[in-house]
């Protein structure tokens, strides 16, 4: 019979090595076919790829023009510099197609869960850092988003990190690193530059409880977040960075009316309200998740199985330390936890204050890091309570893993086709077999992007060659009366 006190010491470790092995395989799968998973090519992903490609080889944006720190080129929606510059990295090493930049995205989001695991074992210790980052690498929340070439949701990776070095030793290379990666989260994704402010002071109120930040952490901190979004304020100031903002946003001026006025801004609360609650959907949360089938993959909702796991065991912790008020629970985590739970719900503000596509699992990306630094922490305080329930955690996990991955790996390639213009990515590839540019230049005539993206890619074309082919092409067409 094995001895108690090595089973205590052991099987948390052979748990601790099967949730980080267990990890690392789906991660890597993270890289697996960017190629035809999705299959297609958003137009976001072809106007951001196409950015970082003719930035990096001639050094002008899609359109010819002197390349700006934001890339501006359609639906108001200026591509982050955090993400663009980066890239033409990347691309210089992976290559600048469609499916490299999603590597890139993936490696954002890996980098992002990095941060997760470091920042949850200086909370709470490696086993809790295990789990935490197992729930973040099978989060279908973050799954489909994070195999898509578009900047917004990698702005949770910088916001993670930028948690992590507030909550590191108190020196001033850590102050600067918090200010870095926050201002890197607010340019990347406008949410974060609602929720940052909102949550910055829940932050330092948790990281009191664990020692102060010494005299010369605030005066490195404060400035270096002024200094670095000084340009960023500029563009919102400008009206540069605002279009989205104007357009979506229930109380933005256009929304509003020009007088805005008390029954506005009335109906705007109770929208907003309405719109917030919508995240907390038993559809949202388990049945489908976002609408939109490039956010979610539409196999459950934005929790997965060991995330409903997790809450189970959460509602029983929370309400065995009720019932037993004097054995104290969690004494010494309960201020650190009661922020996670805050910052989860401020995570769905910018959400819930959109007028369109509500509810919405990337505006709401600002919540996911805390739903799973609370699920690690609440499996991990029931497995040492309970050592067996780790093992149901596992297979919960390992199961949902499997199914998850074989239907996005296998139908959801089918049911997401539509949303990433499929019909140019397949046309394209015929145009590169036959030698036939001309028919797929006229079929996608109206789409400069997307014409100006495979005309490089397939057909091997410069940046410059691929937008005069495109104007050159229309005046053809324009002289002759064909539209």
């Amino acid at each position: 019979m094995m001895n108690p006190g090595l089973f205590r010491s052991v099987f948390p470790r052979v748990i601790f090595l099967l949730v980080i092995a267990g990890s690392l395989a789906v991660n890597i799968l993270r890289f697996v076919n960017t190629k035809e998973i999705p299959y297609g090519c958003h137009i976001d992903e072809i106007g951001i790829v196409s950015s970082i490609r003719c930035i990096a080889t001639e050094g002008v944006d899609p359109l010819l023009h002197p390349p700006a720190l934001f890339i501006n080129l359609f639906f108001e929606s200026p591509r982050a510099p955090t993400y663009v510059y980066p890239g033409i990295l990347w691309g210089k090493a992976f290559g600048f197609s469609c499916a490299s930049m999603r590597a890139f995205s993936a490696f954002l989001v890996v980098f992002g869960i990095a941060g997760l695991f470091f920042l949850a074992r200086r909370l709470w210790g490696w086993q809790t850092a295990g789990w935490v980052v197992f729930l973040a690498s099978i989060s279908p929340w973050m799954w489909a988003l994070s195999r898509i070439a578009f900047e917004s949701q990698v702005a949770a990776s910088f916001f993670i990190w930028g948690m992590y070095f507030i909550f590191r030793r108190a020196s001033r290379w850590n102050a600067f690193m918090a200010a870095f990666m926050l201002g890197c989260a607010m340019y990347t994704y406008l949410p974060f530059r609602l929720v940052v402010p909102l949550v910055l002071p829940l932050f330092f109120w948790a990281r009191a409880e664990r020692g102060a930040l010494n005299k010369g952490w605030h005066p490195v901190f404060w400035p270096a977040l002024v200094l670095i979004s000084v340009p960023l304020v500029q563009g919102m100031l400008n009206g540069e960075l605002m279009g989205r903002f104007n357009e979506l946003c229930l109380v933005s001026k256009n929304n509003l009316g020009a007088g805005g006025g008390f029954f506005a801004l009335k109906n705007a609360l109770g929208m907003f309200v309405h719109n917030y609650g919508l995240h907390f959907s038993p559809h949202f949360l388990f049945v489908q998740g976002d609408d939109n089938v490039m956010f979610t993959s539409h196999f459950g909702g934005i929790l997965s199985w060991p995330d409903m796991l997790a809450l189970l065991f959460g509602g029983v912790l929370f309400a065995w330390s009720t019932v037993h008020r004097k054995a104290r629970l969690f004494c010494k985590d309960r201020r650190i936890l009661v922020v996670c739970v805050i910052c989860f719900l401020v995570g769905f503000v910018p959400s819930g204050l959109t007028n369109v596509q509500v509810p919405n699992a990337l505006r709401s990306i600002g919540a996911w890091p805390f739903l799973m630094l609370l699920g690690g922490f609440c499996i991990r305080e029931v497995q040492k309570r309970v050592p067996l329930a780790a093992v149901l955690a596992v297979l919960i996990a390992g199961t949902f893993a499997c199914v998850y991955l074989k239907d996005y790996f296998g139908p959801y390639q089918a049911r997401s086709r539509g949303m990433f213009d499929f019909w140019s990515y397949d046309m394209a590839k015929n145009a590169r077999t036959n030698e036939d540019w001309l028919n797929f230049m006229y079929f996608n005539r109206h789409k400069d992007f997307t014409l100006q993206y495979y005309l490089m890619e397939f057909k091997g074309d410069s940046c410059s060659q691929a937008r005069q082919a495109w104007v050159g092409f229309n005046k053809f067409l324009d002289e002759r009366g064909i539209q």
